[in-house]
């Protein structure tokens, strides 16, 4: 395949035009000026040649001059763009031998649309070259039989007339085209098909041109037989007689309505676009790939300092602003190309001569058709006002910030969405909030520090939503942190004139001292109830072990028996069988006798017959009663069914607890406080029972971390339940080593463990978020602390909807 030569002096145009080329199949080749382009040409002899016509040196025509002096080049199609349209308009080019023209400026489009045009006609002329070449090596008949066969097959429309332009012939295309049989023109002018939006000084011109022989080519607008018009491109060959003089005229058509009408809405897209851009007050550019402008609006012009967009084309922001500054622009840009993540209202300050300016920028790539960022576009909004209002709202805010942080109670206030506006250092020390967060403009960090030291957060956020949601009402409670600090909590609306809502005003104050011996006293109540569920579990645990070690005693002591009466009947078997052999030798004696009489009173064997089956008997019943108890504790552990059926999770969780023992006892110990008047839950028991037993296991594991350090001691496993509403709660918490904060986002995720290698799969969290979350339709989070433990919270439905995500996760 033949080159498509591009010979542009300004090299960013020329390599987008290269590379658009490139994308679309073709192979191209670049030239910066005439003379290099017209060495390629002779050298490469390309399909199609592209050129400036403004270049320095040697100009477009001069090239196209010589090209046409050139016998390798002569046949070459060329196409001239210009940026000077009013200096080399079409018919000023197709004069100097120019088969196509691109006014500057032009989209990738058009410029595809005219390649492949012009490739397609001259492929045509090709064939029909080759036609004639063969032609001529026939005989004369034969000659015009195919001449007249090609002719009237070929897809352009074709009209010979007269000197004077009456129409002497016509293919069937001319009448497919303007819908004109050749009867209805034949002996009639030409000019029939005038449509009457061309001028007199077009035709003149044009018949000018043929008269004086040379070929004329250009465009024009025509009119079919039913009064409709059509664009079309249309060539014009003198054909000379015998004498030397003009005879005919052959007139090649080609409708290319379809073509201008494309040309004309990308034109007007591209207007409508230019428009937009020039009349937005946003700073809005196009860069390649080289982060060099290939476009920009007149705002970005002004922003640049520059008369017109035109001058940024090639130059980037290198060449405008101070070296730092595009240098860290640069670096943006290349990440955002390199990674394809949008840069979303970045925040940007330039110095003005007169004073800051802000802008918030906003870059995204730009994909050609093979995936492969081609540049990007970047929009630039003008905050400098914004900027000025929000440093004058904190100015006439110090003094009201000075006054709250004098105050011995915790305040913050918010707006009417519930965003942060100010707070107090009272309030940072009571909640131990570290300054970077304090200082920091996310609400949602400060959420959930606060949250973090909160001993029920989700009833804390519970009243902080309702009172949201009801902006009108007041409100006074306690909470308790987690270090046992209690505060007293006061939260009213801030309301304006006409009762206008302007945000909420919260207080807190530290009432711990008077809290502290309400908090012992159900301390002390608490421990009572550990203590109480701690004695139950070991009485559990004792008499299942009594259930099983009873029997198993006793069946011991039976085959003991067994072993040992079996040991004497087998003495008198033996002796018997001796005594035998001696009878049928006729060889029995009286010591024999004797001594088989003294083995059988030794051996009792009426004893033995009687004891005997009653020990067989006691010894299968207690291998019974062990497997029952065995069979008891697997189908606890394993209980089946497709359907859920109304369960009682306390006992579920205490069977669990039991089986787990193995588990935990060496490490920790467990508290069950599991409310008494729990309902029956609809669900999988069976699913229910392995996600507590992977949750206590879990809490062993970790708490063994713990207690491996401080040998002799032992950690704590607690379990709650409770009725709240229409769900039941689950807690499971452990005083283990805490989940570390870059592991909690994955816990949940199959396979994810923090386990040493062979101590976990990391099966067990993914089994009980899909168990409680998809099958259940309930919901899994936790609460951690590093050092201090974690607590698994679990909510089953009573009457349970379709499942859905509701994993969460609460940050340190």
């Amino acid at each position: 395949m033949k080159e498509i030569l591009v010979i542009e002096d300004e090299t960013t145009f020329r390599t987008v035009v290269l590379r658009t080329l490139r994308r679309h199949g073709f192979e191209a080749i670049g030239a910066e000026n005439g003379t290099e382009g017209m060495a390629v040409a002779l050298a490469r002899q390309p399909r199609l040649i592209l050129s400036d016509v403004n270049m320095p040196g040697q100009n477009g025509f001069a090239l196209l001059e010589e090209l046409r002096a050139h016998p390798e080049t002569s046949a070459i199609p060329v196409i001239l763009m210009t940026g000077e349209p009013q200096k080399a308009d079409a018919r000023f080019s197709m004069d100097h031998g120019a088969d196509d023209y691109l006014p500057k400026p032009f989209s990738m489009e058009q410029m595809l649309a005219a390649v492949q045009g012009r490739l397609q006609r001259q492929e045509g002329i090709n064939r029909a070259v080759e036609a004639q070449n063969q032609t001529e090596r026939l005989s004369a008949q034969e000659k015009l039989r195919l001449q007249t066969t090609v002719i009237e097959a070929t897809p352009n429309g074709i009209a010979i007339t007269d000197r004077a332009g009456r129409i002497l012939w016509v293919n069937p295309a001319f009448t497919r085209l303007t819908g004109y049989e050749a009867d209805d023109v034949i002996g009639r002018a030409i000019s029939i098909l005038n449509s009457g939006q061309q001028s007199r000084e077009f035709f003149a011109q044009l018949w000018q041109t043929i008269l004086e022989g040379k070929v004329w080519h250009g465009e024009l607008v025509n009119k079919r037989k039913d009064g409709s018009c059509f664009d079309e491109e249309m060539t014009i060959t003198p054909v000379a007689g015998a004498d030397g003089k003009i005879q005919n005229f052959i007139a090649i058509k080609q409708d290319i309505s379809s073509r201008k009408r494309i040309m004309h809405m990308l034109t007007h897209e591209r207007d409508l676009l230019q428009s937009l851009m020039d009349n937005l007050p946003d700073h809005i550019y196009f860069k390649d790939a080289d982060s060099r402008f290939i476009r920009i609006n007149q705002a970005h012009a002004r922003h640049l300092g520059l008369q017109h967009p035109d001058e940024a084309i090639g130059k980037s922001d290198a060449d405008f602003f101070p070296a730092e500054e595009a240098r860290e622009k640069l670096e943006n840009e290349r990440k955002l190309l390199s990674a394809g993540k949008p840069i979303v209202g970045l925040i940007e300050r330039a110095d003005t001569p007169h004073h800051p300016k802000w802008v918030s920028t906003t870059k995204v790539p730009i994909y050609d058709r093979d995936g492969k960022a081609a540049g990007l576009v970047g929009i630039s909004h003008d905050i400098t006002n914004r900027k000025q209002a929000e440093e004058e709202l904190q100015r006439k805010s110090a003094f009201l910030e000075a006054q709250m942080n004098s105050s011995i109670d915790g305040i913050l206030v918010v707006d009417e969405q519930g965003k942060r506006t100010l707070q107090n250092q009272r309030l940072v020390k009571l909640f131990k909030v570290p300054q970077a967060i304090a200082e920091d403009q996310d609400d949602q960090k400060l959420l959930d520090w606060v949250t973090q030291q909160i001993k029920n957060p989700e009833q804390f956020l519970e009243k902080v939503r309702h009172l949201y949601a009801h902006p009108d009402k007041i409100s006074v409670d306690e909470i308790e942190l987690k270090d046992g600090t209690v505060l007293d909590r006061y939260s009213a609306p801030m309301l304006g004139k006409n009762e206008k809502y302007f945000g909420r005003i919260w207080t807190f104050r530290d009432i711990t001292e008077r809290k502290r011996a309400e908090t012992e006293r159900q301390m002390m109540e608490l421990q009572l109830r550990q203590s109480q569920k701690l004695e139950s579990i070991g009485q559990l645990a004792a008499g299942i072990a009594h259930e099983i070690n009873t029997p198993t005693q006793y069946v011991g002591d039976n085959t003991r028996f067994l072993k040992d009466s079996f040991a004497g009947i087998f003495q008198v078997l033996k002796n018997h069988e001796t005594l035998l052999a001696a009878a049928q030798q006729n060889a029995v004696t009286p010591e024999m006798l004797a001594h088989t009489q003294k083995l059988l009173a030794a051996g009792d064997l009426e004893y033995l017959s009687k004891q005997i089956p009653a020990a067989i008997e006691e010894t299968l019943e207690g291998i019974e009663r062990v497997s029952k108890i065995v069979r008891a504790m697997k189908e606890f552990s394993h209980p089946g069914g497709k359907e859920k059926t109304a369960a009682d999770l306390n006992k579920a969780i205490e069977s669990t607890v039991t089986v787990a023992r193995n588990e935990w006892k060496y490490v920790a110990e467990i508290k069950l406080d599991l409310a008494a008047d729990l309902p029956l839950v609809p669900c999988f028991v069976g699913e229910f029972n392995q996600c507590i037993l992977n949750l206590i296991v879990n809490a062993a594991h970790a708490i063994g971390d713990v207690v491996q350090k401080n040998p002799g001691t032992k950690g704590l496993i607690t379990v709650q339940t409770w009725h709240d509403g229409d769900s039941v709660e689950v807690r499971v918490s452990d005083t283990g080593t805490g989940i570390a904060e870059a592991a909690r986002p994955k816990i949940f995720e199959p396979f994810f463990t923090t386990k040493g290698v062979g101590k976990g799969t990391g099966q067990g969290l993914s089994i009980v978020y899909g168990s409680i979350v998809k099958q259940h339709g309930g919901s899994v989070r936790f609460e951690t602390e590093v050092g201090r433990g974690t607590t698994f919270i679990l909510r089953l439905p009573m009457h349970p909807a379709p499942a859905t995500d509701s994993r969460q996760t609460t940050p340190p």
